[in-house]
């Protein structure tokens, strides 16, 4: 027993220091004055606040390679925006859980270089295949959501 958990413990260090140092990343980002401007920037885009909560949390993801970090960061930078705007809370709690699930899965995405080692296999021969899977279904499914949100705002 002392030597699997001896083995865990050390199996889990480079896991937790991967997470840790997007985290981390994360948080450098976001207390910049150009991940402000940006936020602004897309915020006064004459778009749909619908379309803006999902780049917003689609690109947040994006840079933090976790779809809860990513949230975690934008939704208390623009929630207060698209209510401002007229979105309804339960259209953006729907429309950035979905979007979260967009980009979040870049190659330096946390649970992917977590899951290489175990599969023993390289980002290279995955990725193309856990692209379609996990960024192309998923942004039809936010696009659907989205579309739904938009047509039948009753709903939600």
């Amino acid at each position: 027993m002392k030597q699997i958990m001896s083995q865990a413990a050390a199996d889990s260090i480079p896991m937790t220091m991967t997470v840790g140092g997007i985290c981390g990343f994360a948080g450098v980002i976001t207390s910049t004055d150009a991940f402000q401007t940006m936020l602004n920037a897309i915020v006064s885009i004459n778009l749909s606040p619908i379309l803006i909560c999902w780049v917003v949390v689609a690109l947040m993801c994006m840079l933090t390679g976790g779809s809860s970090t990513g949230q975690l960061i934008a939704l208390p930078q623009i929630a207060p925006k698209l209510l401002d705007m007229g979105l309804n809370v339960n259209v953006i709690h729907r429309v950035s859980v979905f979007a979260a699930t967009t980009l979040d899965s870049m190659p330096y995405c946390g649970s992917i270089l977590m899951l290489l080692p175990m599969c023993h296999m390289k980002l290279r021969e995955i990725y193309p295949s856990m692209f379609i899977t996990t960024v192309v279904a998923t942004t039809c499914g936010t696009a659907a959501v989205v579309l739904m949100c938009t047509l039948f705002p009753g709903l939600v």
